[in-house]
């Protein structure tokens, strides 16, 4: 009776071990890096204007060969009654695959003295610069909703640092460096970052 009990308690741990032996765990496919924003981005050679950066490692210079020529993109908006004082800067490259916009709000670069730092100690309300770059091939849905992962953005009030080195004949030239973030929780470390673009003053007030 005992070799009985042996042999039948044998054959259940034999029988388990073959089932767990059967279903290997199953492996997370590996992710291909050159797949993942932006290591897929081609840099454009650097033209006469451009914002360009090391973003998480990878230097892409942003400088079309025909640059945007709408005074959106690259234009000063000032209207001293209704205190409008906003300076936009953008970007994309030419293969479109990646877009950095930089939002400059009552920073009064005709009169300011250079250099001009952001973030520093005393700051006018609405006195920061915005900056967002996107993955310009993946974008979806709604812009700045929850699900937003393709939206890389921070101010220097959050994250980021700037200093305009020069504004002279309406081209501006500075640095930047910092860290961006989707809503989702993405990361985009930046380093080296700078621009020389020329832009247009549209002054309403005069």
């Amino acid at each position: 009776m005992k070799y009985v009990i042996f042999l039948f308690g044998f054959v259940l741990f034999f029988a388990a071990c073959k089932k767990e032996n059967a279903s290997p765990p199953q492996l997370t496919p590996a992710v291909d890096p050159n797949t993942i924003f932006p290591n897929y981005v081609h840099t454009d050679s650097v033209g006469q204007y451009y914002i360009q950066a090391t973003f998480n490692g990878k230097k892409i210079s942003l400088s079309p060969a025909l640059p945007p020529r709408d005074t959106f993109s690259n234009a000063y908006y000032l209207d001293e009654k209704i205190g409008l004082d906003q300076l936009n800067l953008i970007r994309s490259n030419n293969e479109g695959s990646a877009e950095m916009q930089m939002y400059f709000g009552v920073s009064h670069m005709l009169t300011r003295p250079i250099p001009y730092v952001l973030p520093r100690a005393i700051l006018e309300q609405c006195e920061f610069t915005q900056f967002q770059f996107y993955d310009s091939w993946h974008r979806h849905g709604v812009e700045n909703d929850a699900s937003d992962d393709y939206t890389y953005q921070a101010s220097t009030n959050t994250g980021m640092k700037l200093t305009v080195t020069s504004f002279v004949d309406n081209v501006i030239e500075g640095t930047f460096e910092g860290t961006l973030r989707t809503n989702t929780g993405k990361i985009m470390t930046v380093k080296d970052g700078s621009f020389k673009i020329k832009i247009f003053i549209i002054n309403s007030g005069e």
